[in-house]
């Protein structure tokens, strides 16, 4: 009896992670980059004896979660987290992890941006670019209509003008102008990771709301004669005051889904099958997609002249049936309640425009730092003020209304 009992338990192939406190943004993170294949090798082949990084560790920690569970709590310790209840964004510990690699692990995931900005008074041109992270898509808040990725895509790479108070200073003209503002991408990263911005201020309730609206998610994308393929979501349930994150995960090693929530691993249902290219979600947060090298090869050849390649056929993600991903909150676990926002989360660094609903008062913004006890999950954001605003250019600091166009 017993031994029926012990084989109908189920076994995952992968293993949590046991952290300190609610550190679930800092356990999605490291899954993440535990499951990314090139990440991994990377780690695993680390020799540097560099302080100022954390290859060793990270190292260290890889070779745990391939025995067992394995435990963050020196990780923690070296990314400064000091009050291990306080919970954060799991967007700006993706971009701490990867500025804290050696350059040959976090190659994978830097893209460059080309910011252009062409003055309306002189019409002089300057170009800017700029390594990211993570892409932040826009979202709108609509209960009427799906948001799609690609409705975010073409926000962000949509052509824009800036006038009246957010007008531009021009070196050439020696005063303020209207202008124009443009971006490209001029390298595509191995893996894209593309930011949902579902955290918004009202200007009514003057406090910060979580854009609870479905977000039509592809399994595929097509950017710049290159295709992504979808291999991992990280969902955030609840809200600022009490939230929490799990992701699921494409294994590149079975071709199987898993979801990762702090301790526990589980096998989930396919989220993409035969005639269905596209998932719907309210919870989707931060999306990754790998770069398909082998369609890359297969385009380079035939722009050569060469014939192209045998075409492998992708594996077939419909063992498991069923119907699409409404099933997330059941497998990845956590109701979405409603509530307010104690701040703005960190959505991004790669954002660049101006807009009127991001020129909010900082004073609005200053928070009581709350306690709160181990049996609760709370999600602490940092000051919007902390981030890189949209009207900011990569890499440098957030700047005043007057900004200058070098030209």
């Amino acid at each position: 009896m017993f031994r029926e009992k012990l084989d109908k338990l189920p076994v995952s192939d992968y293993h949590g992670l046991r952290s300190p406190g609610l550190t679930c943004y800092l356990n999605t993170v490291l899954q993440l980059l535990f499951m990314t294949e090139d990440f991994r090798a990377s780690i695993q082949r680390c020799c540097s004896k560099d302080s100022t990084t954390i290859d060793a560790l990270l190292k260290k920690l890889f070779d745990n979660l391939e025995r067992g569970l394995a435990r963050t709590h020196r990780l923690t310790t070296k990314l400064g987290i000091i009050d291990v209840y306080e919970q954060r964004d799991a967007a700006e510990y993706f971009e701490k992890i990867l500025c804290l690699t050696t350059p040959e692990a976090s190659k994978i995931f830097k893209g460059e941006l080309n910011h252009k900005t062409t003055c309306g008074g002189c019409k002089k041109k300057s170009d800017s670019r700029g390594f990211f992270w993570i892409l932040p898509l826009p979202m709108e808040d609509s209960s009427r209509h799906t948001y799609t990725v690609e409705q975010g895509l073409m926000a962000f790479f949509r052509k824009d003008k800036v006038n009246g108070e957010n007008r531009m200073y021009c070196t050439e003209c020696d005063q303020k102008h209207d202008a124009d503002l443009e971006c490209e991408m001029t390298q595509n990263p191995e893996i894209l990771t593309l930011l949902l911005k579902r955290f918004t201020f009202d200007y009514k309730c003057r406090h910060y709301v979580k854009l609870r609206c479905q977000v039509e998610v592809p399994q595929t994308l097509h950017m710049k004669d290159c295709k992504y393929d979808l291999y991992a979501l990280v969902h955030h349930f609840g809200n600022l005051t009490g939230g929490h994150y799990t992701a699921e995960i494409k294994s590149f090693e079975t071709g199987a889904w898993y979801c990762f929530n702090d301790d526990i691993v589980n096998k989930v249902k396919p989220l993409f099958w035969s005639g269905n290219s596209s998932l719907r979600s309210d919870t989707a947060y931060l999306l990754l997609y790998r770069k398909d090298v082998e369609a890359e090869r297969r385009q380079d050849e035939a722009e050569g002249g060469q014939a192209p390649g045998p075409h492998r056929t992708p594996r077939d993600e419909s063992g498991c049936g069923g119907a699409n991903v409404n099933h997330l909150k059941r497998s990845c676990g956590g109701d979405d309640s409603p509530g307010e926002l104690e701040q703005q989360p960190n959505q991004g660094v790669a954002s660049w425009r101006r807009h009127k609903d991001t020129e909010v008062d900082r004073d609005m913004l200053l928070t009581v730092k709350t306690r709160f006890s181990k049996s609760q999950k709370v999600t602490r954001i940092r000051h919007y003020s902390e981030m890189i605003s949209p009207g900011t250019r990569l890499g440098a600091a957030p700047e005043s209304n007057s900004q200058k166009v070098n030209l």
